[in-house]
């Protein structure tokens, strides 16, 4: 230990809640005959050095606050924002410093100052009660989720020390299990790879929806219920091409717009091609329901450049990439006349156009 070293830990111990606890009263770590792990003592720097960098835009009593969430999440705990703003006041108090008149005049101020700190740290999950007293925001760990889960669930009862915040215990078990379902078919989602190409049928559509997506949102539309009422609202089909549509978009909008759906590609580029109009294809974007119209705008282009690929340059023929090799191939031919009957046969139009056609998967 020198006395530099000394120096530099004691004027960086107060970045760091509990370093700056244990220091309390201490002037000279060489006098005090404190010793300290060469990698723990780079771990310190570089926390210390993050907290000083955060500290030009933030109280030394926030940066406290988020160190103790991540260290809460680290150990899988799920906390209350409002536990988290009192432990916020008790390390303002004991650090003298001021809190700002907008987190107590706007709630919402403190979560949003919080969640711009922690990052993807947390999920701020609040739910959807009637009585807004009780709808108490929950901060979950994003990337220790199934640890949270198991933590709520063994609803430990030991004491940790190192703990400074309450972790949060539910008093039923359905919170419980809707996190833990939420958390399964999130994971599934985002496991799961999103639709490539340009095709759109049922097996794509199901290609890119987890099984146990299917499954939940099944029972949610009414389950074997729905299978036995005769009305048409409740057909086998209706029911399997609602949870399908709805599926694409929750698949769609956990990935934040990266996975692609057939739903999302073909509706999209429909709408565009029928109006040609940019703002219903923003409109929906924002629902959630197609992609943002630049997507479009390079699937259609896309689409261009894959049929030029497949025109055959000596006949100007196109052959579609889904015509298969060895299957009955159908023609269809229809005469196109527009304005025929006039009296000069002038500004007429006479074609004769051929499709080709197979009978392939059923179409979504």
């Amino acid at each position: 230990m020198t006395k530099q070293i000394s120096d530099n830990i004691l004027q960086a111990a107060h970045l760091d809640y509990k370093i700056h606890r244990r220091l309390a009263g201490v002037i000279d770590l060489i006098a005090a005959e404190a010793k300290y792990h060469l990698t723990c003592f780079r771990t310190f720097d570089r926390c210390t050095t993050k907290a000083k960098q955060d500290s030009a835009s933030t109280n030394i009593a926030m940066i406290w606050l988020c160190k103790e969430l991540h260290e809460a999440a680290d150990k899988g705990h799920v906390i209350l924002l409002v536990d988290a703003w009192e432990r916020y006041q008790e390390l303002a108090e004991e650090s003298q410093t001021t809190i700002q008149q907008s987190y107590f005049s706007r709630s919402t101020t403190f979560k949003e100052k919080l969640q711009s700190l922690l990052g993807d740290a947390f999920n701020f999950f609040q739910p959807l009660n009637k009585c807004s007293t009780e709808r108490k925001i929950m901060l979950i760990p994003t990337r220790y989720q199934p640890t949270a889960v198991m933590q709520l669930k063994a609803d430990i009862q030991e004491s940790d020390a190192t703990l400074t915040l309450p972790p949060y215990k539910p008093q039923d078990d359905i919170v419980l299990s809707l996190i833990h379902v939420a958390l399964k078919v999130r994971g599934d989602m985002i496991s799961t790879p999103g639709h490539k190409g340009f095709s759109i049928n049922e097996a794509d559509v199901i290609s890119c929806i987890p099984e146990s997506l299917y499954m939940l949102l099944r029972v949610i539309f009414g389950g074997q219920k729905a299978l036995e009422d005769d009305s048409p609202e409740n057909d086998e089909s209706t029911v399997h091409s609602r949870v399908l549509s709805v599926a694409q978009d929750l698949v769609y909008c956990v990935s934040g717009g990266k996975k692609l759906t057939p739903k999302h590609i073909g509706l999209a580029s429909t709408l565009h091609q029928a109006t040609r109009s940019k703002d219903l294809v923003k409109l929906f974007n924002k629902a959630g329901h197609y992609l943002s119209y630049e997507r479009v705008l390079q699937v259609d282009t896309s689409l261009a450049e894959s049929t030029l690929e497949s025109l055959d340059p000596a006949t100007g023929v196109i052959i579609p990439p889904n015509i298969v090799a060895n299957k009955f191939i159908h023609y269809t031919a229809d005469n196109i006349d527009i304005l025929d009957e006039t009296l000069d046969g002038k500004n007429t139009f006479h074609a004769t156009q051929m499709a080709v056609w197979q009978r392939g998967q059923k179409t979504f």
